[in-house]
């Protein structure tokens, strides 16, 4: 999630402005930040960086300087787009990110480009020589685009909070917006819940241009059954499309999580993903209908994915709200924003780490001890899984303390082990190539094995 704003006018100040229209975006993207400014317009960028962590920095241009892009989202076929512009239109692309194929393939595909597209955005584009502005959103928006016009400037912001802060949007009511939500909990209209502020619909681009704009629709689903298609047929095909949509889901410079319900759908997609942890909350009411925690951690232990659980009470629910209202903008019906909210919480506060051998790492609880030497024996507290699905005997399964080695055991171990101040818990996934590898490792551990453990270091013994 990455936050984009800017503006075309006539505004003096536009640094000033644009830098007051990021900082409202700062949680969307803490990782970097960048802006664009000439005399026409004013582009502004906060980044969470996803795909190339280094070279993906925002505004871009395009080759040939013409256009510059602030863009909020992924695209999941941008390598393949990449190869299709090397090939045909000879572009030299400089870094790995899908910006930099995104901005390129406008210049050379030009606004239909963007029905190539697979995947979740929305972005805002400066053509130099057209003098233009171009916005656009992804197929079903699933990205946020809003836009006005105030004073004869074209303001747009992933977020209302950050058009708020152009000098003179007026912050009045939408009263027909209130009479849609009060009626379905929702509003159906283009405008929003603040008079004069727009969201650009899915499937959409627009146009700016001498103080005019265009919207036109790029997409627009259609309907079409396959006469004679047998049930068992459109099974198979249901199912190749999820996969092939959730592997291109999947590509990341970070590691990916997913968000497990309980329900169908989600677990579906944990199953396929891959993902090696899995974020969950629940109620304190565990008779509540709306409480899945039981089955969301059964799909999780099926999936062998290091499973994260939050249960959320009543007075923590209620006090989160005012949060969640301002990270909305604007009223919304659906309680379920609410644990959205702590689920996210939930995965940034673990996050996860990597070594530069590959053995990836959770803090679930940082001690304050010393670590241990590879000459040191510990005595540790473990349970752990095999990621091909079969069990480890139930000497692996520990229920008492552990002495051991650090130098004495596999690889992956060896380095996870010297990470660890005492009294840390971790969390481990040690791939086959740091773990049991081609050798393997007792009666129920075959070759080729994968590891994911939980750990605690109780003490060095010396």
């Amino acid at each position: 999630m990455c936050g984009i704003c800017g503006f075309f006018g006539k505004k003096k100040n536009k640094r000033e402005i644009v830098e007051k229209m990021k900082e409202k975006l700062v949680h969307r993207g803490p990782d970097a930040q960048g802006s664009f400014v000439n005399d026409s317009v004013a582009l502004g960028f906060r980044r969470l960086s996803i795909i190339d962590l280094e070279g993906g920095l925002q505004p871009m241009k395009s080759s040939s300087q013409n256009l510059t892009v602030v863009f909020n989202g992924e695209i999941y076929n941008y390598q393949e787009l990449r190869e299709q512009m090397e090939r045909e239109k000879k572009i030299l692309f400089v870094t790995r990110s899908d910006t930099e194929t995104l901005v390129n393939g406008l210049e050379a595909y030009g606004p239909a480009f963007v029905e190539q597209l697979r995947g979740m955005f929305a972005f805002a584009v400066w053509n130099e020589k057209k003098e233009e502005l171009m916005l656009a959103r992804d197929f079903f928006g699933i990205k946020p685009l809003f836009y006005t016009v105030v004073d004869g400037n074209f303001v747009f912001a992933s977020e209302i909070k950050s058009i708020l802060q152009f000098p003179g949007v007026p912050k009045k009511l939408n009263e027909r917006a209130l009479e849609q939500y009060l009626s379905f909990q929702y509003s159906v209209l283009e405008e929003t819940f603040f008079e004069g502020i727009y969201r650009l619909p899915p499937g959409c681009m627009l146009f700016y241009r001498q103080g005019k704009y265009e919207i036109c629709r790029y997409f627009q689903p259609k309907l079409q059954p396959e006469a004679g298609c047998s049930l068992a047929d459109m099974e198979k095909k249901l199912e190749s499309v999820l996969k092939k949509s959730v592997r291109r889901h999947m590509v990341s410079d970070v590691e990916v999580g997913t968000f497990l319900s309980g329900g169908v759908d989600s677990g579906f997609i944990a199953v396929l993903s891959g993902a090696k942890m899995a974020f969950t909350v629940g109620f304190l009411d565990g008779n509540s209908g709306y409480n899945e925690e039981n089955r969301a951690r059964e799909v999780a232990r099926y999936a062998h994915l290091s499973y994260h659980m939050h249960t959320i009470g009543k007075k923590e629910f209620w006090d989160v709200l005012p949060k969640v209202m301002y990270a909305l903008d604007e009223p919304s019906g659906d309680a379920s924003a609410v644990a959205m909210y702590f689920l996210a919480a939930k995965a940034s506060e673990v996050g996860v780490q990597k070594t530069e051998s590959g053995l990836l790492y959770v803090v679930e609880r940082q001690g304050t001890g010393e670590k241990p030497t590879l000459n040191d024996r510990v005595k540790v507290h473990y349970t752990g899984k095999l990621i091909n699905g079969k069990k480890f005997d139930s000497s692996y399964d520990r229920q008492q303390p552990l002495e051991l080695s650090v130098g004495g055991v596999i690889a992956g171990w060896q380095e996870g082990l010297q990470l660890m101040p005492v009294g840390s818990k971790y969390i481990f996934y040690i791939p086959s190539e740091l773990g049991y590898g081609e050798r393997g490792a007792g009666k129920d551990i075959p070759a080729n094995s994968a590891l994911i453990f939980e750990v605690e270091l109780l003490e060095i013994i010396r």
